[in-house]
């Protein structure tokens, strides 16, 4: 399985994660995209700055995937986020 950060400054892709060929065992998967939306309680965004305390951030979220795929009996699960400024549009998190 390929090994990437899960936390991230530039912008992120799909192609980081293992192709669903590599997991013959799978039937399908889910993806989770969350993008800066232009709102927040009525009020207009433009932007956002995520900011991050590296190590325990990517230790956490792999606890979590961890946690996930012993749960669910899966076999792939992994999440990505984004650090930094984005603009409205821009892909904050991948889940799959």
């Amino acid at each position: 399985m390929r090994d990437f950060a899960r936390i991230q400054e530039q912008a992120l892709s799909l192609d980081i994660f293992d192709p669903i060929q590599s997991f013959p065992e799978c039937g399908g998967i889910d993806i989770f995209m969350g993008t800066v939306r232009n709102h927040h309680e009525g009020k207009a965004v433009k932007a956002l700055k995520y900011t991050s305390y590296k190590p325990l951030s990517e230790k956490m979220i792999r606890e979590i995937e961890l946690e996930i795929e012993k749960k669910y009996q899966v076999s792939y699960v992994r999440v990505v986020h984004r650090i930094g400024y984005l603009d409205v549009g821009e892909t904050a998190i991948i889940a799959i």
